[in-house]
């Protein structure tokens, strides 16, 4: 049974890949998480640089980081977030290579492509979360990764203070807490999909044998996306609490209690690859 949520995990955004980027275009918060997560990449990865997406999806920072000369394979368990990326891709007169490849399965990249095939990675909003351990796709990223290249991680976050004060402000006490739970199973479109949320201990120990923590950083911090209607009416309140997130967000313990926990890490030197680690819980 539980294998078979799990495949559900993997496709579930086959059903919502053609409306996927409507979600963003509609809401701000959403927007600003992808600003800042797009500012990052392009710091953290020079031209030319060789790139693994995992967990793809329609293909908006692939397509941007393309644009800015640097050269992205993605790669992400839905054939129809792929066909959408492809056409967005043709829509604008490039070529993105992809292959239909859930996160935990990457180690397939690694025997198939040689080890240190790529200067960098990165994987956006929470495609890690889709496994049943950050251990399998870690392993694979250090093998596939160079030393001294960087991965670039935004994963749902287990403590999230702002989702745990709204819903008990709203009186949904019962759901402030619910990422504290081994997995949640949650509905994309029509399907199941069951999801993971790591906290910052975890992702941090997890990334330790073979990777160094350069920074991180709550992504975001007080703004939820769910929460853009409620503050729609509100541009004021929305502004200062934009504000206050971005003085907040990179400084501790507050970059460890987002919604997300966006990472920056360094593959170490010394021989390349490892066995598969699981993930400390």
């Amino acid at each position: 049974m539980r294998e078979a949520v799990i495949a559900d995990s993997r496709s579930a955004f086959d059903s919502v890949a053609a409306d996927y980027d409507l979600r963003e275009a509609e809401n701000p918060v959403m927007q600003l998480m992808r600003k800042q997560s797009l500012e990052i990449l392009e710091r953290t990865f020079p031209q030319g640089a060789s790139l693994l997406d995992v967990g793809c999806g329609t293909g908006t920072e692939a397509i941007w980081l393309t644009q800015r000369r640097r050269t992205v394979l993605g790669v992400d368990p839905s054939p129809q977030m792929l066909d959408v990326l492809s056409r967005r891709a043709e829509a604008v007169n490039l070529q993105i290579p992809t292959r239909l490849l859930s996160a935990g399965h990457l180690m397939t990249l690694a025997d198939d492509g040689g080890e240190a095939s790529f200067d960098g990675a990165y994987s956006s909003f929470g495609p890690l979360n889709l496994e049943p351990e950050l251990g399998p796709s870690l392993a694979a990223l250090s093998r596939l990764v160079r030393p001294g290249g960087r991965i670039v991680l935004s994963v749902m976050n287990r403590w999230c203070v702002a989702e745990m004060v709204s819903m008990t402000v709203i009186g949904r006490g019962n759901r402030a807490l619910r990422r504290a739970r081994s997995t949640v199973l949650v509905t994309v479109g029509a399907r199941p999909a069951e999801v993971n949320y790591p906290s910052w201990r975890q992702l941090n120990r997890a990334l330790r044998p073979d990777f160094r923590v350069v920074s991180v950083r709550a992504l975001p911090l007080l703004l939820l996306p769910y929460l853009w209607p409620a503050l729609a009416s509100h541009s004021r309140l929305f502004g200062a609490l934009r504000n206050l997130d971005r003085i907040l967000a990179p400084r501790r313990p507050f970059a460890w209690l987002g919604d997300h926990l966006f990472v920056v890490a360094e593959r170490r030197g010394g021989a390349v690859g490892r066995a598969v680690t699981l993930d400390a819980r």
